[in-house]
C-alpha cells in the first residue's frame, strides 16, 4: 500500500500529462476529424446556395449596365462556382487534405470582399458575409493564421470606407439602390460603419477562439478519461497477477498436504 502511495503521479506530473494531448497522435485525430466534418458541412452549404448567388449576380448583371461591375461580378460567380464544385468533389472524395481550410478562407475572404465592392462597398447587402467568414475563419485556424485573415477584413472595410468618401469610383453603388458614388451616407456616417463592423469582426473572432478552446478542452478530457481507464484496467490486472501469485504458493501447499492425508487414509 505505501509502494502504490509512493508510485502516484504528482500535480505536477499529472499537468503535465495533459498538456501533452494537445501533441499527442490521439489528439490531432480527434482534432482532424471534426474539423473535417465541420469542412464538410461548409463546403455543401456553399453549393446549396450556389444557385442563388447566381440568380442574384444575374439580376444584378441585368439591372446595372456599369463595365467595370458586370466584368468583376462576372468573373467571381464564374471562378466562385468552379471553386465551390472542385472543392465539394474533392472533399467526397478524401478526408480533409492539408492546407485546404487556409486555402478555401483565403478564397472566402478576397471574393467576398471583392464582391461587396463590386456591390456597393459598405452599402452591399453582402457585407455581413464578412461575420461568418470570420468566425470560420477563427474556429478552423490557429493562430495567428485566423487572425491574419480577420485583419485583411478589417483593411478591405477602411478601403472600402476610404473609396466611398474620396468619391473614388463614381459609380460604386448599385444602379437598383441609387447609383453614386456612396449609399447617401455622410463621411462621418462610413466611418462609424466601418468602425463597428470592424468591431464584429473581432468580437466574432474571439468568439470563434473561444469555442475552438472548449471543442480542444473537450478532446483533452476524453483522452484524460481513456488513459485514466487504460491504466486503471493496467493496475487492476497487475493486482490479479500478485493476487494469484500470492494464492499459488499457500494452495499448493494445501493440495500437497490434502495428498499425503489421503495416502495415510488410504494406508
Amino acid at each position: 500500500g505505501a509502494d502504490a502511495l509512493m508510485n502516484q503521479p504528482s500535480s505536477a506530473q499529472r499537468t503535465e500529462s495533459t498538456r501533452t494531448y494537445a501533441g499527442s497522435p490521439g489528439f490531432d485525430e480527434i482534432e482532424r476529424e471534426e474539423l473535417s466534418r465541420l469542412f464538410g458541412r461548409v463546403v455543401w452549404a456553399r453549393v446549396a446556395v450556389l444557385p442563388a448567388l447566381v440568380g442574384l449576380v444575374m439580376w444584378l448583371l441585368a439591372t446595372d449596365e456599369t463595365p467595370w461591375r458586370r466584368w468583376l461580378l462576372g468573373t467571381l460567380i464564374v471562378v466562385a462556382s468552379g471553386f465551390f464544385l472542385v472543392e465539394a468533389g474533392r472533399h467526397r472524395a478524401s478526408a480533409l487534405h492539408r492546407g485546404t481550410i487556409g486555402v478555401n478562407l483565403t478564397f472566402a475572404v478576397l471574393a467576398q470582399a471583392a464582391a461587396t465592392f463590386a456591390t456597393g462597398g459598405l452599402g452591399s447587402p453582402l457585407l455581413p458575409i464578412m461575420f461568418p467568414i470570420a468566425m470560420v475563419a477563427a474556429i478552423t485556424m490557429r493562430p495567428p493564421a485566423g487572425f491574419v485573415l480577420v485583419g485583411c477584413q478589417i483593411a478591405a472595410l477602411w478601403a472600402m470606407a476610404l473609396a466611398e468618401a474620396e468619391g473614388l469610383v463614381p459609380n460604386l453603388n448599385l444602379v437598383a439602390f441609387g447609383g453614386g458614388s456612396r449609399a447617401g451616407w455622410s463621411d462621418t456616417h462610413l466611418v462609424v460603419n466601418a468602425a463597428f463592423a470592424s468591431g464584429g469582426l473581432l468580437v466574432v473572432a474571439g468568439l470563434g477562439r473561444t469555442i475552438r478552446g472548449a471543442f480542444d478542452a473537450m478532446i483533452r478530457r476524453a483522452l484524460r478519461a481513456r488513459q485514466e481507464s487504460v491504466q486503471a484496467h493496467g493496475e487492476l490486472s497487475a493486482l490479479a497477477g500478485e493476487i494469484a501469485h500470492e494464492l499459488k504458493n499457500p494452495l499448493a501447499s494445501v493440495k500437497g498436504l490434502a495428498g499425503l492425508l489421503a495416502q495415510d487414509a488410504v494406508t
